[in-house]
């Protein structure tokens, strides 16, 4: 007996050291969370985020088939197990999950008038505080006011089938395994808006195109306006970016595992071996077109090892065991093509949150507006080839085996490594380049005096990066000024700032229990048993779920 509680002690003291959960008094956790201000180094102000790969997925893999591996008595016969695994799996802490897409900390972003103190001649609301980002430039007028929250979700389906060989008849300790789950990834943002003030119909004469003519205002909400995205005086369409009104889903293949391991220790009592893994990806790669696209499986090609044991801490008769299982994954996540939508670094204030979105104003090379307004985000979706320098998946788990019944318990630690990218330069989706001296941010200034279309007539004015941002309009520049205004004033390719579509790193833990029945007596052994878990993710940087699982088997 023991031995038994050393092992229990072992667990204990592991999951004592990693799990990580923020203190209680850091972040509002009751039901209207997302109005706090603090911080807790949640994300925020993102154009995407990674979740947990759904292959990833440990104690899946250990849960009752454990001990149908890499057994001692089987040396040099030729044995496997085939098992099938359908489970569903729901993310909850929707409120720190919606920080990530908020322009600022407290997950509630506020689109309203412009922060800068003058401009605008009545079309814009100025010198408010409380805007997280103009509501013009998302094509609401420019004293309305909304708010918006993200409340987001994740469910998923999955089935899972895994098959394990031991080679002993060729080489003593030789063992394959092969793990491939198909899955149903579900993905709802979950937009609530509110709005407080309509604004006006109609712009003002000159605002939004140099004509005489008031152009009407082509949404009053912000939910259509953010998914529409569509061209209005002369103000450019876009197609990315868009805002995702309702749950999208995707299924995929999600990945296959392929791994070889070598038993360097097995006896009756322990087990020791490594292997190699390679991982193929067959998920999908996120789509640029909308927020928060549903990711099915894995979209890099992995490889690494593992590291996997078992010790049988107690046997009594062969009739019941307690037995402590193991195993870490330890992957280097290869570069794989993406879109991603990018946003503006270098800007006022340092506020990058949202910037995506700002409308610019085009010129040509005298500084003459050209009777365009451009959308941020047509020269900010990008092809881009992201990676990660390693992910590690750890597991352990603690089997009680009484006769035909399987009880098991344990702990996992997952973690993965930010996001790295290689540069793609001007690989811009809508073929628009940052060209030097062309794109300044519009803000409150107007297209043009309204009278006419001729050049005479055109607003040449524009706002200075380094003292604008999504809500702020700073230090007007006048484009066709002599001399002509410091570069340092447009925006350029240097400006653009990958961080707002990379993730950080991330890591979680679980914790997750087992019970099964295997028929013995069988020649062909089957087994079946129902599992669950729960996780809690650092933060906001991967999702909090819970999983249910139905897995049964077949040894050989």
């Amino acid at each position: 007996m023991k031995n038994i509680f050393k092992g229990i002690l072992v667990l204990s003291l592991l999951c004592a050291t990693n799990v990580v959960r923020p203190a209680s008094d850091c972040c509002d956790t009751s039901a209207d969370c997302c109005t706090t201000t603090s911080d807790c180094n949640y994300q925020y102000g993102k154009t995407y985020f990674h979740a947990r790969e759904a292959g990833t997925n440990l104690p899946l893999n250990m849960m009752g088939s454990a001990d149908k591996m890499h057994l001692f008595e089987k040396e040099c016969e030729f044995y496997g197990v085939f098992s099938v695994a359908v489970g569903y799996e729901r993310s909850r802490n929707s409120c720190g999950l919606g920080k990530v897409f908020s322009f600022n900390k407290s997950g509630t972003t506020t689109f309203a008038g412009d922060q800068g103190t003058s401009g605008g001649a009545g079309a814009i609301n100025i010198n408010d505080s409380s805007s997280d980002a103009r509501s013009a430039d998302f094509g609401m007028s420019g004293t309305h006011a909304e708010t918006l929250t993200f409340s987001p979700k994740i469910s998923k389906v999955l089935v899972n089938f895994d098959l394990f060989v031991g080679l002993d008849e060729f080489i003593n300790g030789l063992w394959a395994r092969v793990t491939a789950p198909i899955v149903y990834a579900k993905y709802n943002l979950d937009p609530c808006n509110s709005v407080t003030a309509e604004g006006g119909a109609y712009y003002p004469a000159g605002f939004v195109a140099n004509t005489a003519s008031a152009v009407k205002v082509p949404y009053t909400d912000v939910k259509t306006a953010w998914k529409t995205q569509g061209a209005y005086g002369e103000v450019l369409a876009s197609g990315y970016g868009k805002l995702p009104c309702k749950s999208q889903s995707k299924t995929r293949l999600g990945n296959v595992d392929i791994e070889l391991g070598y038993d360097l220790v097995r006896n009756e009592c322990a087990r020791l071996g490594v292997s190699l893994l390679a991982v193929a990806a067959t998920g999908n790669s996120p789509d640029v077109c909308t927020l928060f696209d549903p990711i099915a499986g894995t979209f890099n090609w992995q490889f690494g090892g593992s590291i996997a044991g078992h010790w049988v801490l107690w046997n009594c008769n062969d009739e019941q065991t307690f037995t402590l299982f193991g195993k870490v994954n330890l992957v280097h996540m290869f570069r794989a093509n993406n879109q991603r939508l990018f946003g503006w670094g270098n800007l006022g204030n340092g506020l990058s949150a949202g910037s995506s979105y700002i409308q610019l104003k085009k010129f040509d090379s005298a500084g003459a507006y050209t009777g365009e307004i451009e959308r941020s985000q047509n020269l900010l979706a990008r092809k881009i080839k992201v990676g990660n320098s390693f992910m590690t998946d750890f597991a352990l788990m603690l089997q009680y085996r009484r006769c035909a019944f399987d009880l098991s318990i344990g702990y996992n630690f997952w973690y993965r490594s930010k996001d790295s990218a290689e540069s793609c330069g001007g690989c811009v989706l809508s073929s628009k380049k940052v060209t030097a001296n062309t794109y300044g941010i519009k803000g409150t200034a107007a297209a043009g005096d309204g009278t006419n279309n001729t050049t005479a007539s055109l607003d040449n004015t524009f706002f200075q990066k380094s003292t604008s941002n999504i809500a702020l309009s700073g230090l007007a520049v006048n484009a066709d000024s002599d001399p002509l205004p410091a570069a340092s004033n447009f925006l350029d390719e240097g400006d653009v700032c990958q961080s707002i579509a990379l993730a950080p790193s991330a890591y979680s833990n679980k914790i997750f229990g087992y019970l099964g029945y295997n028929w013995d007596s069988c020649d062909y052994t089957p087994y079946l048993g129902i599992g669950g878990m729960y996780e809690w993710a650092n933060q906001n940087r991967a999702a909090d779920q819970w999983g249910l699982y139905i897995k049964g088997g077949l040894s050989f």
